[in-house]
């Protein structure tokens, strides 16, 4: 079987935790199961001797027949956890079976009951077998980082998972599943003044809004840069430490804030390597560093990262085909990043970046008649625009790192800055 995997198993105890099963008689209950999924990957996540594979990559297989050895063979992970949640007013039963898909022995298996009070209690004690049965061994900071849930208020944890469940639907444009999750994590912070989970995730809620409402004012980023700097008043955490990051860092100049040049990139950085610390196994903001040290001119590091951040995320979003790209692009890979660059301007196509980086690197690959083709719709809406007018948008740390973009768009057919 190991044989037959998809990636090399990992070095350390890996695992998939499946979306666990909704089995109340109300479908909308659903969110409470996915908030327990995320909710047990997010918390081995932060433990560095476990490979966990990321939530986006495990949500391919919600609501589907699945063969446990399938799974582990596609993710390239030994071990995969199943489970259901089953909540019927204030009781709830919760069931799980760790699986080692080499085998396809159940090294556990064991139902849970009792009330929504002992939600966390059962958290604790799933997540506990876990790292029996594989036998990790915690240092005395994840200790720490996995004995505190948030709160103690399952209100507070309840409405926190409402919004969390929104927020995947929110997209550029329509942001009105943000606007709802942010009355549910208010609602939480309401219950519970010192819940930083739900602090955090309302900042990142503020920033996504701003983002998707296409609002390019700094003004409207500033409330939250400021719920997530309170947020780590009272606990860090991943999330606030990469809107944080985004305040210090803007990869183009769309607003004239905090970031962009100079210290914003020690900054940023400095911001998303304590994230990585604190949850080594959270894929996106592995790549979120990653994203950072491309525009700072670390190439070979954000190579190394994106590499750990897809391996972790093997169904990873579109976003991280940006910073994939741009490190082939800069490597000199230009067939490579014209992979991740057409699938990035394929599900953006309403964006110009997708566009202008593809046809820089068909350019540069030697395919002119493509680049041309790719380039044509920017050419026709502004037929007078030259590269000068990109040289001030794109906030790379080394200047030799436009030049080499430039280049690729003159040879695509882009107009160069007049003499």
């Amino acid at each position: 079987m190991i044989e037959a995997m998809a990636h090399p198993l990992p070095d350390k105890p890996s695992i998939a935790v499946l979306p666990f099963a909704n089995m109340s008689d109300d479908p909308q209950q659903a969110y409470f199961a996915d908030g327990m999924t995320e909710d047990l990957i997010t918390g081995l996540a932060k433990i560095s001797g476990l490979f966990v594979i990321s939530r986006n990559s495990i949500l391919t297989y919600k609501d589907k027949p699945v063969k446990i050895r399938t799974v582990a063979e596609e993710l390239g992970v030994r071990y995969v956890l199943e489970g259901s949640v089953r909540r019927f007013g204030d009781e709830l039963r919760i069931t799980g079976q760790l699986i080692d898909a080499t085998t396809g022995g159940h090294l556990w298996a064991e139902s849970y009951d009792g009330t929504v009070e002992n939600v966390f209690a059962f958290q604790d004690q799933v997540r506990a077998r876990i790292i029996d049965s594989l036998s990790v061994v915690l240092t005395p900071p994840e200790k720490q980082a996995l004995a505190d849930s948030g709160t103690v208020s399952v209100e507070a944890y309840d409405s926190f998972l409402k919004g969390m469940a929104l927020l995947p639907q929110a997209q550029f444009f329509f942001v009105d599943p943000l606007i709802e999750a942010k009355g549910h994590f208010e609602t939480a912070i309401d219950l519970d003044p010192a819940y930083w989970r739900a602090m955090a995730a309302l900042a990142w809620c503020e920033y996504l809004n701003a983002v998707y409402s296409n609002d390019a004012s700094f003004g409207a980023y500033e409330n939250a840069f400021a719920i997530a700097r309170k947020s780590i008043e009272l606990k860090e955490s991943p999330l606030a430490y990469v809107v944080l990051a985004k305040e210090h860092f803007r990869p183009r100049s769309t607003w004239s804030g905090a970031g962009g040049m100079g210290s914003g990139y020690r900054d940023a950085t400095e911001l998303l390597e304590r994230a990585v610390a604190l949850e080594p196994g959270n894929a996106d903001v592995v790549a979120e560093l990653a994203y950072v040290l491309v525009y700072a001119g670390d190439i070979a590091r954000a190579a190394a990262l994106m590499a750990d951040a897809k391996r972790l995320n093997p169904t990873h979003p579109i976003w991280y085909r940006q910073p994939l790209g741009m490190v082939n692009y800069f490597r000199g890979d230009y067939e490579a990043a014209i992979v991740e660059f057409r699938v990035w301007r394929d599900a953006e196509a309403y964006f110009s970046d997708g566009g202008l980086w593809l046809a820089a690197a068909q350019a540069m690959s030697g395919k002119t008649i493509a680049a041309k083709k790719t380039l044509e719709p920017f050419r026709q809406r502004d037929p007078n625009y030259t590269t000068l007018g990109l040289s001030g948008y794109w906030n790379f740390a080394d200047s030799r790192m436009w030049a080499a973009f430039e280049k690729g768009l003159i040879a695509a057919g882009f107009p160069p800055p007049p003499e």
